[in-house]
């Protein structure tokens, strides 16, 4: 039964076939760098409507041997009234998200961690949002979630059907 709740909709933006656009920081400046990749991307309703299911596929930076493939699977939480995720993938740890919808964007952050005295929180912002195209950006802070740099982004096109 599907749940009727408007907020089970609000990721529904992201739902569908994409093709997508790598983009990464050139070292020493403060510009970025349009990798040679093709990444893709394929967002589905599942659960009866309850759940998110992403499937990510693609050789990001178009230099590895072993393509990149990852998956999530998220979910609106009533009860802390936040959005969850969790990522696995083929070349890294399972990751854990809680977020929400604000301000025309969706930002879902993981728990802070200590990594060499300094609290690292990672951030994923889901931007620009239209129904053909968004922007994604990959962020990390130092500072337990104060301040966070771009570390990655992504531009989302829509597929053609």
């Amino acid at each position: 039964m599907a749940n009727p709740s408007p907020e089970f909709r609000r990721f529904d933006f992201w739902v569908g076939d994409w093709d997508l656009t790598s983009h990464s920081p050139v070292a020493g400046k403060d510009e970025w760098q349009v990798d040679p990749g093709t990444p893709t991307d394929h967002v589905e309703v599942v659960l009866d409507g309850c759940g998110l299911l992403q499937r990510w596929e693609g050789v990001p930076d178009g230099t590895s041997a072993v393509p990149f493939r990852g998956m999530s699977l998220s979910k609106w939480e009533p009860t802390i009234g936040r959005w969850r995720q969790v990522w696995i993938d083929n070349q890294g740890p399972m990751l854990s998200f809680k977020g929400e919808f604000k301000s025309g964007r969706m930002e879902l952050y993981t728990d802070p961690r200590e990594e060499g005295g300094k609290m690292i929180v990672m951030r994923q912002v889901f931007r620009d949002i239209t129904r053909e195209r968004m922007s994604w950006s990959w962020e990390r802070s130092e500072d337990a979630g104060k301040s966070f740099r771009p570390v990655w982004k992504l531009d989302y096109r829509r597929r053609a059907s």
